[in-house]
C-alpha cells in the first residue's frame, strides 16, 4: 500500500465510496473521506443507506497489488474491535458484516474494489449510527453524542486499525475472534436468495459461511442472510 495518506473532510457529499474512488483513481495514494452527511448512501446488495446528518460516514480507499481476502468479514471484526476501544460497548456482528447493539442494526460495511491498471483499487466504507431516528424496526444506535472527542478519535483511530490490520495481518485467530461476537452461531437462519433455513456454523478463512445442511457441514455461496429475533 502507498505511504501517502490522504484524509478529505466534507460536511455533505452523495456517497463517500464514490468520492473515494474519484480520489484513489486520481492520485493513487490511500484516500480517506470523512462526511457528515450522504445523500445517496449504499449498503449491500444496491440497499439505501440513510445517514442522518452528524452520524458516521468514513470510507477509506487504498490501492494493492490483489484484492483482500474475506476483506468485508474481517473489516466488519476491525470495527468491533476499534468501537469496544474507543467507546466501551460490545458489539455483535451478523454476517458478513452488519454491526449489531441489542439485536438492532447499528452499522453497515460496504467494501468495493475496481481494477486500476496492474492494480486494483479498494474502498472500504463505513456507516456507524450514533443516534438516530428509527424509520424502521431493526434500525438502531450506538447512543452516543453526535458531537464528542470520541467520536474524533473513533474516526481517526479506524482508518489506522483496518490499514494496519492489512498490512500486519488480522491475527492468527481471527476467524475464532469473529465466531466469538457472531450474534446467531449455531443457529438457524434463512438463506434470502433461495428462501432455504439451515445452521450457521462458522465461517471459513476467505470469510464464506459454513452451514449445517441435511446434516452436512457445506461452505454456502450466499450474500445476505435473515435471522429471527434480528431481522
Amino acid at each position: 500500500m502507498p505511504r501517502n495518506q490522504n484524509i478529505f473532510h466534507f460536511e455533505s457529499v452523495t456517497s463517500t465510496n464514490d468520492v473515494c474512488f474519484e480520489k484513489c483513481r486520481l492520485n493513487e495514494e490511500t484516500n480517506i473521506i470523512i462526511a457528515n452527511q450522504q445523500t445517496q448512501g449504499r449498503g449491500r446488495n444496491s440497499k439505501k443507506w440513510v445517514s442522518p446528518k452528524g452520524n458516521i460516514s468514513i470510507s477509506i480507499g487504498f490501492i494493492s497489488d490483489r484484492p483482500v481476502e474475506a476483506l468485508s468479514v474481517k473489516t466488519g471484526l476491525v470495527v468491533a474491535r476499534t468501537i469496544k476501544e474507543v467507546f466501551g460497548k460490545n458489539i455483535g456482528i451478523k454476517w458478513p458484516n452488519d454491526l449489531i447493539l441489542n439485536k438492532k442494526k447499528i452499522g453497515g460495511i460496504l467494501t468495493e474494489t475496481e481494477n486500476l491498471k496492474d492494480s486494483f483499487i479498494n474502498v472500504v466504507g463505513v456507516g456507524l449510527n450514533l443516534q438516530i431516528k428509527a424509520e424502521e424496526g431493526h434500525w438502531g444506535s450506538l447512543n452516543e453524542k453526535l458531537q464528542s472527542q470520541a467520536k474524533d478519535i473513533f474516526l481517526q483511530k479506524l482508518p489506522n486499525d483496518l490499514l494496519g490490520s492489512i498490512e500486519k495481518g488480522f491475527g492468527n485467530n481471527w476467524v475464532n475472534e469473529w465466531e466469538k461476537i457472531c450474534v446467531h452461531l449455531s443457529e438457524e437462519v434463512k438463506l434470502r436468495n433461495t428462501d432455504e433455513t439451515v445452521i450457521f456454523s462458522g465461517i471459513n478463512s476467505d470469510g464464506s459461511m459454513i452451514a449445517i445442511k441435511d446434516g452436512v457441514s457445506v461452505r454456502v455461496d450466499e450474500s445476505s442472510i435473515s435471522i429471527e429475533g434480528v431481522y
